[in-house]
């Protein structure tokens, strides 16, 4: 489920209806966030995340049509090797930006959810 503002009280302890959900943060508003956030100079930063991200979705092109458990194994085969090591990666490129500058604030939003695109 994405972050969108409407679902957030969905992932709240308090929820009623069951257990709380986990937000999965939508891979495609993080790109957009990075992308918008790119300094006319430019940004090695940027550029690698974009490059990384794009390879999940190079994964994600080649499963399209199968069914969901196949998609997920997949997911956590493929995948889950290259999200962990973005959000390794992005941890320690987070000391070299201003948490208060639109690059810092587009990468905390990328940051949240290290689970974020391996669901089915």
């Amino acid at each position: 489920m994405d972050a969108c503002g409407a679902y957030t009280h969905l992932a709240t302890p308090k929820r009623t209806g069951g257990d709380p959900l986990r937000l999965a943060f939508c891979w495609a508003h993080g790109r957009r966030k990075l992308v918008k956030a790119k300094p006319k100079k430019g940004s090695s930063i940027v550029d690698e995340a974009l490059v990384r991200i794009a390879a999940l979705y190079k994964i994600e092109d080649q499963i399209r049509g199968l069914d969901p458990d196949q998609r997920r194994a997949v997911r956590q085969n493929q995948s889950r090797p290259l999200v962990d090591a973005f959000f390794t990666w992005l941890a320690a490129q987070a000391a070299r930006v201003s948490r208060k500058s639109e690059l810092g604030e587009a990468m905390a939003y990328r940051s949240s959810s290290p689970c974020a695109g391996l669901s089915s």
